[in-house]
């Protein structure tokens, strides 16, 4: 019989749980930068495992990977440009489960409302495995305009209890917004680009809208006619290599200097244009999230009319739907004419600051750990 100080010892020993990281986009991987580094530190590299790029945000995800100097334990193959969200969804399901097959993975946490965060709740159900969804914050309003993309977010709440979903207010990590010696130049990329001229900043992400019709190629279509209205004024879309998008907008660009389109962009070059832009037009939560922490007037296009859950937090921000998508709908003259172009909004409304935001979050991570660490020891395992 083993001393009664060893049997102690042996009950109460943990062996800690396995945990699989798992990010899609850009934004989503600026959201987590901070977390990464934090528990990089704090825990041990056989206990989390990171697949921080499934490939589906494409060069996007790599930049901001090498901007935030972070190394994944794998990045997986891009995804062609042109699969529907089906497919998507379905290779983002093969690469998380065989990830979390790999790394042992007793747990996943992931983060975002798009493919990757979904394949990763299904990977968990279907596992029996625990999951922890950081669920970004959407100041804006723009999720609950997109029935594809509030449906993602009820399944991944159907799937876990509320104690698993941690509220993640998006920000640009802390630190890493400025670089004094390496000032990035719009130029070397857009040889057109002018300085000290009104810009919308169009950063539409959103492959399934042509699935039904084809707004991708009506949007083109209209911010040519806005261009050609207002000379004086530059109408630059981010670009993210997706043939089916970015095709309507080579074609109507042509001929108009002020209509330009930018390759995925370094991180710091992509604050720089967000800074200088007078309006930021978008279907991105993360993105309209990033606008109002640096005060921009914000349109967003969204698909769903009023819905019934009141106004949103900001009444700068103007939504345009493809019902309303017309040469008048131009998001500078909407501005201008709600004198607002010209004044910085407010970044009030954000309920936390973000260093306090992370700071709650990985409160409630390390508890999530140790409730995991908790529940293995009084069932036995080892």
């Amino acid at each position: 019989m083993n001393p009664p100080g060893q049997v102690l010892k042996k009950s109460t020993r943990r062996k800690p749980v396995r945990i699989a990281w798992i990010g899609g986009r850009r934004g989503e991987l600026l959201s987590i930068a901070p977390l990464f580094r934090h528990f990089r530190k704090t825990y041990h590299d056989r206990q989390l495992h990171w697949l921080c790029d499934t490939g589906e945000d494409g060069m996007a995800s790599s930049q901001a990977l090498d901007y935030l100097q972070l190394v994944p334990d794998k990045i997986s193959d891009l995804c062609h440009p042109a699969e529907e969200t089906a497919l998507r969804i379905r290779m983002m399901i093969d690469r998380s489960e065989s990830f979390m097959r790999h790394c042992k993975a007793d747990a996943a946490v992931f983060s975002g409302c798009g493919p990757t965060a979904l394949a990763a709740s299904i990977c968990c159900m279907t596992r029996r495995s625990r999951g922890l969804w950081l669920q970004p914050s959407d100041p804006a309003g723009v999720l609950r305009r997109f029935a594809l993309e509030s449906r993602y977010q009820r399944m991944i709440h159907a799937s876990f209890p509320p104690s698993d979903v941690v509220n993640l207010d998006y920000h640009v990590p802390a630190g890493m917004t400025d670089d004094g010696d390496q000032e990035p130049n719009p130029e070397v990329d857009m040889p057109d680009y002018r300085e000290k001229v009104p810009r919308l900043l169009v950063h539409v992400q959103r492959r399934e809208w042509n699935i039904k019709g084809s707004l991708s190629e009506r949007l083109a279509h209209m911010i040519a006619a806005w261009a050609r209205r207002r000379p004086g004024a530059d109408y630059l879309v981010l670009g993210n290599l997706n043939a089916c998008t970015e095709r309507p907008v080579r074609i109507h660009a042509e001929n108009l200097r002020n209509y330009m389109i930018a390759p995925p962009l370094p991180y710091p070059l992509y604050l720089r244009l967000m800074r200088e832009c007078r309006v930021v037009l978008t279907d991105s939560p993360l993105v309209a999230a990033e606008a109002l922490q640096h005060a921009k007037p914000l349109a967003v296009l969204g698909e769903l009319e009023d819905d019934g859950q009141g106004s949103v937090p900001f009444p700068q921000i103007r939504h345009i739907t493809p019902d309303t998508l017309s040469e008048d709908a131009d998001p500078l003259d909407l501005m201008d004419a709600n004198d607002v172009a010209s004044e910085m909004m407010p970044p009030a409304g954000m309920p936390v600051s973000p260093g306090a935001a992370h700071e709650m979050a990985i409160d409630s991570i390390e508890s999530w750990i140790r409730k995991l660490e908790t529940e293995r020891l009084i069932c036995g395992g080892e």
